[in-house]
């Protein structure tokens, strides 16, 4: 492992504060307290910051420990969903678990046939929705005994797929939708879509396509959101990155950062940062350059609003959220297929940690850099390769590269403290109460074969640490 830093000011630390030990709560049937982790970006606004975290710290995660693993038949890949005391995780085999955070012990478990969960669960209303990455079905299951209330396939042509994770806004769920077709044979049928439903009863509120229905007539498909939207709820505003073509003709809305009507479904604006991508594994004649990082909605020091994504050619990009203008956007990783920014950053206080994928050198890198993308402030370098999405809380860094056995930490400034083995990993993690929750599986290795076991973890410190 390489590390490298740059000096960053002390007022950035400290603005990372560590405070007193809290209780831990009580299961409930619906919602938690303000240190929960109910979705795969811990917020609408997509930051996988969870500023209500006071236990872990830079001085204590050191002694982090592998406390409890409840074994699973296949891989899991999603972020796991923490709410009340309980953790939510779904396998690649179809099952679902619902688990006591603080033990392990199974509460529920429900195998729901013909689905193959590696997204993340939403937990809202009482009930925890999830996709299906195999069949574009999305789940509502109850979210006390694990029932399944309701089941909707949004898109029912090409070969649906719901690769990424539901986001709150407001009492509804935002969730996008993405297609296998990229990776089968001809004919290629999807075009991508991003849906509103009520979770209660799995209701489509509205549902708006990235593909116009005049390019859909003239050939052209794809344009998958594989990730997860953001919510904006002040301009009541939901943004989302999206993938490349399938088929000619290329569209405008292919790689593009697009911001939608959270109320109508109206899209708002579009920016697309790479034109004429038209890219599948058996025609790839363009550059494969899709979002593979989920938006993050966040302010720069002067106030501006802003998202920022991280894109496969290994660009990060900051749009003003308003009007979609370019800030700046800057390179800080080569591109290719599965590498540049391919997963999940990280937003807190202003700072992006993001991580991305060499594979010409068969390396990964957790990457900081200023929120304007202008200066990359330190960086992280581990052999293979990275599927995770990075978390942050109470001046903690959290990355966990996929074929690395070891879970890094650092504190804000790109210090390493701890590196704790717990296998291969492809599930981000999510940080509540002290704890630190994930997915195990290495998918580069096995890929999302029923036949590769994983499981789902939880790392902490001593009860009486």
């Amino acid at each position: 492992m390489i590390a490298r830093r740059m000096t960053l000011c002390a007022a950035l630390a400290a603005l990372f504060l560590v405070f007193s030990i809290p209780a831990w709560s009580e299961p409930e049937d619906n919602g938690g307290g303000g240190d929960d982790w109910p979705m795969f970006g811990h917020d609408p606004q997509g930051t996988r910051f969870n500023t209500e975290e006071k236990r872990l710290s830079p001085d204590s995660v050191s002694r982090l420990k592998l406390l409890w693993q409840q074994p699973t038949p296949a891989v899991v890949a999603g972020t796991p969903a923490v709410v009340g005391g309980t953790v939510f995780d779904g396998d690649a085999a179809g099952n679902f678990y619902a688990l006591d955070a603080r033990s392990g012990r199974l509460r529920w478990q429900t195998p729901v046939a013909g689905a193959a969960f590696t997204a993340s669960p939403i937990v809202l209303r009482g009930r925890v929705v999830i996709g299906g990455q195999n069949n574009g079905m999305i789940y509502g299951l109850n979210q006390g005994n694990g029932r399944v209330l309701w089941q909707i396939q949004p898109n029912t042509f090409g070969r649906p797929a719901i690769w990424g994770s539901g986001t709150q806004v407001g009492k509804y769920v935002a969730i996008g939708v993405a297609s296998n077709d990229e990776s089968g044979a001809p004919p290629f049928r999807s075009r991508g879509s991003l849906i509103l439903l009520d979770p209660q009863d799995g209701r489509v509120v509205w549902q708006t396509f990235t593909i116009s229905d005049a390019d859909y007539a003239n050939g052209a498909t794809g344009v998958s959101i594989w990730t997860s939207p953001v919510f904006d709820e002040e301009s009541n505003t939901i943004y989302v990155g999206t993938g490349n073509n399938f088929t000619a003709p290329a569209t405008a809305n292919s790689d593009a950062i697009m911001a939608f009507d959270a109320g109508t479904g109206r899209v708002k604006w579009v920016n697309q940062r790479t034109p004429n991508d038209i890219w599948t594994i058996r025609f790839p004649l363009g550059p494969d350059s899709d979002f593979g990082d989920s938006p993050q909605l966040y302010r720069l020091p002067n106030g501006r609003k802003v998202v920022g994504d991280g894109q496969k050619n290994g660009f990060y990009h900051v749009l003003d959220a308003a009007t979609g203008a370019v800030i700046n956007f800057q390179q800080f990783i080569p591109g290719s297929t599965l590498g540049g920014l391919y997963t999940d950053s990280a937003v807190a206080n202003g700072v992006v940690f993001a991580p991305g994928n060499n594979r010409a050198a068969n390396s990964c890198a957790l990457i900081a850099m200023t929120g304007d993308a202008r200066q990359e402030l330190w960086r992280f370098e581990a052999k293979g390769l990275e599927a995770n999405g990075v978390a942050v809380a109470n001046g903690v860094v959290y990355f966990k590269p996929s074929t690395d056995p070891n879970l890094y930490a650092f504190d804000v400034i790109g210090n390493k403290l701890a590196a704790i083995p717990v296998g291969g990993s492809n599930s981000g993690m999510a940080i509540s109460k002290g704890r630190v929750f994930l997915g195990l599986g290495d998918v580069f290795s096995h890929g999302f074969s029923l036949n590769t076991p994983g499981g789902i973890a939880a790392l902490g410190l001593d009860d009486n640490d």
